[in-house]
């Protein structure tokens, strides 16, 4: 069975350096495990969580769609208009807060699949590196702290605490605020955006 670990990563090694297709390798991996009776496909069924894995397909074709219809270039823009005045940094955190609002509202996951694209155009726009905007979104995305159902460990503590919407609304603001400046000065500091 050690083996059967090391073809595995081997063949992830294959798929993240770029020798082909991550995803096929993925499959691949899969394939084989099934053949050779490590998985079988009823256990694949039950840890296969559909709902989330619909949510996740639907959210990135709204992200393919804003990329193509031009509106992550149009929301793009309005949230550099919104952050210019403070230059970099402003923009980082006018990203910042829009990906925390979507991410209350839905999944983590989905909120930077649609709000990704978005981030790009701006990077693009604004002729800076990607990465301070990707990372805006990956702090922001899991950075829910207003609402019970943006984020599992909220949903998970929400009914056996007894606690209300309000209640994470009325303590979770505060921690957001706090969150939003730790979160955007760290990355402003460290992508020298100052």
């Amino acid at each position: 069975l050690k083996w059967v670990g090391a073809g595995a990563f081997a063949a992830l090694i294959i798929g993240i350096t770029g020798v082909l297709p991550l995803f096929n390798v993925c499959i691949g991996i899969l394939v084989v495990l099934v053949l050779i009776g490590v998985l079988n496909i009823t256990e694949i069924r039950r840890e296969l969580d559909l709902s989330l894995l619909l949510v996740l397909v639907c959210s990135l074709a709204i992200g393919v769609a804003l990329e193509k219809s031009g509106s992550a270039a149009l929301v793009g823009s309005a949230l550099i208009a919104a952050g210019k005045s403070m230059g970099p940094v402003g923009v980082v955190a006018a990203l910042f807060i829009v990906t925390i609002i979507l991410t209350s509202l839905i999944t983590n996951a989905a909120a930077v699949s649609i709000v990704f694209p978005i981030a790009m155009s701006m990077a693009q726009q604004m002729n800076l590196p990607y990465t301070p905007f990707f990372a805006a979104i990956a702090f922001a995305a899991s950075g829910d702290f207003m609402t019970p159902i943006g984020y599992q460990t909220n949903l998970m503590v929400y009914g056996p605490g007894g606690y209300t919407f309000k209640d994470f609304i009325r303590v979770g603001t505060m921690f957001t605020l706090i969150y939003i400046v730790v979160c955007v000065g760290f990355i402003s500091y460290f992508y020298d955006l100052i």
